[in-house]
């Protein structure tokens, strides 16, 4: 599977799947086993347990990475299937079975003042600057990604908009869906400042003979950048310390969101943009809106 990843490009998924991989041999070095094999038919019900035991409390993993390396696994499974490597009769993963946690959504969205805290406030170094840039140009951008934002090019901006297609959704479409985003002031001003006129791509982040691995670590080492340098200027520009010291840039993203349905924006538009109208999942962001908000409503509705 991860060759197959690395063939196609796919270098994040790749990465997942040697992060499992490693992971699995860990666990079995702990059982005093090898650690270069492991048989489909002795991945059971209690195989999934101990194991997902073992990366909780020895290896310390969150419910979400935990998930990530279990869902992998049952990919590898399911494709065992498929090759008649192993039968579907003692299949662990069936509802039956063992179940893989998932996490409960967490509020990453900010409040409208304290973005407009933070887009008026002038950052104290060059790299707060720039890494301010970049996620107010995600958060104008409804929510665009850091891997969308480095691949965007020069002609990817055309006269008051700028197309993309979404990186995360390239391979798991049928249909390639092509995004707009109208040019608002925001937006051409961080342009303006941000704009490489060396490189094909828009802000220079990556570069055309970059391989796909040394893209894929450029794009990496440009969201780290941001993350790192936005946190301390969030932190000096008076958010919360609990808050700033987790900030993000799929906060920006999420922000968006909240945002846009909290101000009255229809959420099959919202649904539309983040998840080509997957309104499963748009209404995930529904759980940003507090306890008052929610009485305001049933206050409203009293005739």
């Amino acid at each position: 599977m991860i060759k197959e990843k690395l063939a196609i490009e796919r270098i994040s998924t790749a990465e997942k799947y040697r992060l499992a991989k490693r992971c699995l041999q860990s666990f079995r070095r702990h059982k005093n086993q090898r650690d270069d094999y492991l048989h489909l038919e002795d991945v059971s019900i209690e195989f999934l347990k101990e194991y997902d035991h073992y990366c909780e409390k020895a290896k310390n993993l969150s419910v979400t990475t935990r998930g990530i390396y279990l869902r992998n696994l049952r990919t590898i499974y399911n494709i065992g299937i498929k090759k008649k490597y192993v039968s579907s009769e003692n299949y662990p993963f069936d509802k039956d079975g063992f179940s893989i946690a998932t996490s409960s959504k967490v509020n990453k969205a900010l409040s409208l003042e304290e973005l407009k805290i933070l887009w008026h406030t002038q950052p104290s170094t060059t790299q707060q600057e720039i890494a301010k840039d970049y996620w107010f140009f995600s958060y104008y951008s409804y929510g665009l990604n850091t891997k969308d934002l480095c691949e965007l090019t020069h002609s990817s901006v055309k006269d008051n908009e700028f197309h993309y297609v979404r990186a995360k959704t390239r391979s798991t479409k049928k249909e390639i869906t092509h995004k707009k985003v109208p040019l608002n002031d925001p937006l051409r001003q961080i342009i303006e400042r941000r704009k490489a006129t060396d490189s094909k791509y828009l802000f220079g982040r990556i570069g055309e003979s970059d391989s796909a691995q040394e893209r894929h670590n450029k794009i990496k080492r440009t969201n780290s950048f941001i993350v790192k340098h936005f946190r301390t200027f969030a932190l000096g520009a008076g958010i919360r310390q609990e808050l700033a010291s987790k900030l993000g840039t799929y906060h920006a993203r999420h922000s968006f969101a909240t945002i846009a349905i909290k101000s009255g924006k229809s959420i099959a538009l919202v649904s539309e943009i983040l998840h080509d109208g997957n309104l499963a999942m748009t209404a995930n962001y529904l759980k940003s809106f507090s306890s008052e908000e929610y009485q305001n409503l049933s206050d409203d509705m009293v005739l």
